[in-house]
Order: C-alpha cells, then sequence, then structure tokens
C-alpha cells in the first residue's frame, strides 16, 4: 500500500509520455524485485529444510 501510494503521489507531477515510461519502469522494478525475493525464499527455505534444489524440481 505504501508503494501505491508512493507511485501515485510521484505520478501525480507527470504526464503524456513520461507517465507511461515511469509506469513501465516501476512495474518492471517490482516485477524484478518480487522475482529475486522467490529465488531468495527458495534457497532459504531448501537451507533450512536440508535438501538440494534437485528434489524440488
Amino acid at each position: 500500500m505504501i508503494i501505491g501510494i508512493l507511485t501515485g503521489l510521484v505520478s501525480l507531477r507527470i504526464e503524456g509520455f513520461y507517465l507511461a515510461i515511469a509506469t513501465l519502469a516501476i512495474s518492471e522494478i517490482l516485477r524484478k524485485v518480487f522475482v529475486e525475493f522467490e529465488k531468495v525464499n527458495e534457497k532459504v527455505h531448501t537451507a533450512y529444510l536440508g535438501k538440494e534444489e534437485e528434489d524440488y524440481a
């Protein structure tokens, strides 16, 4: 929710083409953050269980 509010406040100041570019940039940044979080979370989970990554495939 905080990310949405911050994004909204910033996007109120820009318009047109720059708003579209900013929206794409924010969505890509968030996608990358969530993908990396998933990789880190999976490695922590595997280390906690003591299993190799091949067991999940």
